[in-house]
C-alpha cells in the first residue's frame, strides 16, 4: 500500500498501474491482483487508508476551547492536504465525477469529515442547528479542498504556508457564522 501510495503521489494516476506497483515491490502481478483485482480496488484502498489516518489524527486533537481545537484540526488537515496527501484525494475526486463507485466512497468519507467538524462548530456556536453546523462543515472542507487544488497548481511553499494560515482564519469565521 505504501509503495502504491507513493507512486500515486509522485507520478500521478496515469502511472498508477498494477504492473508497475508489482514490479516496485518485487511481486508477481498475480499476487498483487489476489489482494486488489483492479487498479480501482487498490486506489479505493489507498484513499480509505488515507482517510482513516486523517480521521484518526483529527480525533486525537483535543482542546478545551473549541475554536482552538477547530484551528488545530484545520491546521492538521492543511498540513496534510496542501502537501502530498492532497495528491491522494484529488484523483478520486475527479473519478467521482463519472464513476458511481468513487462518488459513493467520496460521499462516505466526507460524511465523516463533516460530522467531526460539525461537532466542533456546535461547541463553538451552540445556537447553530445541526443542519447549519453541517453546512458550515461542508464549507470548511470545501475551503480545504480548494486550497489543496490551488497549492498543487502553485507549488510555492510560502504561498502554501500563507494559504494554510488563511484557511484556518476563515474556518474559525465560518464556524462562528460570520
Amino acid at each position: 500500500m505504501a509503495v502504491a501510495r507513493d507512486l500515486l503521489v509522485d507520478e500521478g494516476l496515469d502511472q498508477f498501474v498494477l504492473r508497475r506497483i508489482a514490479d516496485r515491490v518485487d511481486m508477481r502481478l498475480g499476487n498483487l491482483q489476489y489482494y486488489f483485482a483492479t487498479r480501482d480496488d487498490l486506489l479505493e484502498a489507498i484513499v480509505r487508508n488515507e482517510f482513516s489516518n486523517d480521521l484518526a489524527a483529527m480525533t486525537q486533537v483535543a482542546n478545551e476551547d473549541a475554536a482552538n481545537e477547530l484551528a488545530d484540526v484545520v491546521a492538521l488537515l492543511s498540513a496534510r492536504w496542501l502537501t502530498n496527501a492532497g495528491s491522494v484525494y484529488l484523483p478520486i475526486g475527479l473519478l467521482a465525477l463519472h464513476e458511481q463507485r468513487f462518488a459513493d466512497v467520496l460521499a462516505e468519507i466526507y460524511h465523516e469529515f463533516y460530522a467531526v467538524i460539525a461537532r466542533l462548530i456546535r461547541r463553538i456556536d451552540p445556537s447553530a442547528s445541526p443542519a447549519r453546523a453541517r453546512l458550515r462543515a461542508l464549507l470548511i472542507t470545501s475551503l480545504l479542498d480548494g486550497a489543496s487544488l490551488q497549492t498543487h497548481a502553485t507549488r510555492n511553499q510560502r504561498t502554501v504556508n500563507a494559504m494554510s494560515r488563511e484557511v484556518s482564519r476563515l474556518a474559525i469565521a465560518i464556524a462562528h457564522g460570520r
